[in-house]
């Protein structure tokens, strides 16, 4: 995001400058892409030749963003609308949402800023011959949004640009109405305008911009060093490992070397056929000159410094064995109280971006005649991606159940085998007894002011 005074007018010159700052912090993004990617500092590490070089790249990056990202979104976002009139138009919305695969789009979005700590999405009209709104992810090196300086920072301008070919690359600047599209060199100096703006079809500017935390940080952006650290120490004690194995025979008051060269390397291979050296007097010996390495040390240090990458990530080692030994429902929410609050922190921006995606998808339809629509009133529902203990739950659920005081929808939610066909059954079996109150939330006779209920 960059700020800009509120009346601030695009032109060629400005749009050069804002891809410039963009552009700065992109060398951020290249690291933080390598890293998920496994190319580590460690591969550029490099020793005499006469030592082993092991380079282990131990990709704690990615595991951070894979057990963030699915945490988030690894199960679709719900979403519920409360409104007394638009229900069409948010059927409507589902529904594109649904031929676009939108909870594919979402993982790959979270995926992203995870990653680089920001993302991007571009709302556009389809081509079709009924054209219909959707969304496209673009990537973090090619695009950006301008706001203004006010309180709000409402968004006045959004950028898209690209390499057209090895010479030329198109900028397109979008405002709340229009699209207007330029051409530049490769450094986008001097961007020329290309025809006449276009109308893009939505109410606002279509560019959304999704950040991971307000230091728009990736997730193990800040234990980068210490993953570097954790890969050196097992470079290390592999090397070391090595050394050993590799280590100089010293033989003491004897001539391994006496004869030509072909007796000495037929000697040597009888050796290590046959694994035994003989001596013809008391005062020889042999032994091994090698360095004496205290495994215990290393592994200690290893493993302290993988636990404290994961405590300052928030991400819980889940791999390790004694996780989720012998824990309750409540003991294991305690082990996940730093993750859930990383988690909490990503799902404030990211429903932030969900809410401005429905708002450009509703106005886009009231454009095409459809009934306008409140998106306040659309409830939207994050389900955390974690195991559930069924048989426990089912035993919360039965004592709530028989005191009907939570809608048989809300309870079936809380099983991991809830889905569409579940959902399906529950609303069958509410029309077919409609004399049942499923709303009994809401009913002040189920509570009881001078007891239990």
């Amino acid at each position: 995001m960059i700020i800009v005074d509120k009346d601030t007018i695009a032109t060629p010159a400005l749009i050069t400058k804002w891809i410039a700052k963009h552009k700065e912090l992109c060398k951020k993004f290249t690291k933080n892409h390598n890293y998920y990617n496994g190319n580590h500092e460690i591969l550029d590490l490099n020793k005499d030749e006469d030592r082993p070089n092991n380079k282990p790249v131990i990709n704690l990056a990615k595991y951070i963003t894979v057990m963030a990202t699915n945490y988030l979104v690894g199960k679709q976002v719900d979403y519920s609308y409360n409104g007394e009139q638009g229900k069409e138009t948010f059927d409507k919305i589902m529904d594109l949402y649904k031929r676009q695969s939108m909870p594919m789009h979402d993982k790959h979005m979270a995926k992203t800023m995870s990653i680089s700590g920001i993302s991007y999405e571009l709302a556009y009209m389809s081509s079709d011959e009924n054209p219909v709104p959707k969304v496209a992810d673009i990537s973090e090196y090619d695009a950006e949004i301008i706001c203004d300086n006010t309180v709000e920072h409402n968004c006045l301008y959004g950028l898209h640009f690209f390499k057209a070919d090895d010479n030329k690359t198109i900028i397109e600047l979008y405002d709340n109405t229009y699209k207007t599209t330029y051409q530049a060199g490769s450094s986008f100096v001097n961007p020329k305008q290309i025809g006449k703006p276009e109308a893009h079809g939505f109410d606002r500017v279509p560019i959304t911009e999704l950040k991971n935390n307000d230091e728009i940080q990736g997730d193990f952006e800040q234990n980068i060093n210490a993953i570097d650290s954790y890969e050196k120490i097992f470079a290390e004690q592999i090397n070391d490992i090595e050394d050993f194995n590799d280590a100089i025979l010293m033989l003491y008051n004897t001539n391994f070397y006496q004869g030509d060269q072909k007796e000495f390397e037929d000697r040597r291979k009888q050796l290590r056929k046959d694994k035994i050296l003989e001596f013809t007097s008391s005062d020889q010996a042999a032994s091994w000159l090698t360095k004496i390495m205290d495994q215990s040390k290393i592994s200690v240090l290893a493993a302290s410094l993988r636990s404290d990458i994961h405590a300052t990530s928030f991400v819980p080692n889940l791999t390790d064995v004694n996780f989720a030994n012998n824990s309750s429902g409540v003991a294991m929410q305690y082990k996940l109280i730093g993750f859930e609050a990383l988690t909490s922190e990503k799902q404030t921006f990211f429903e932030k971006c969900l809410r401005r995606r429905l708002k450009l998808f509703a106005s886009a339809l009231k454009l095409l005649g459809r009934q306008e629509i409140d998106v306040q009133d659309i409830t939207i529902t994050f389900n955390r991606s974690l195991p559930r203990n069924d048989v426990e739950m089912a035993s919360i659920v039965s004592q709530v159940d028989n005191r009907n005081i939570i809608d048989k929808e809300t309870l079936g939610k809380q099983f991991s085998f809830y889905n569409e066909d579940v959902a399906k059954n529950l609303e069958k079996e509410k029309e077919e007894n409609p004399q049942i109150d499923y709303a009994t939330l809401n009913n002040p006779g189920l509570y009881s002011f001078g007891g239990s209920i």
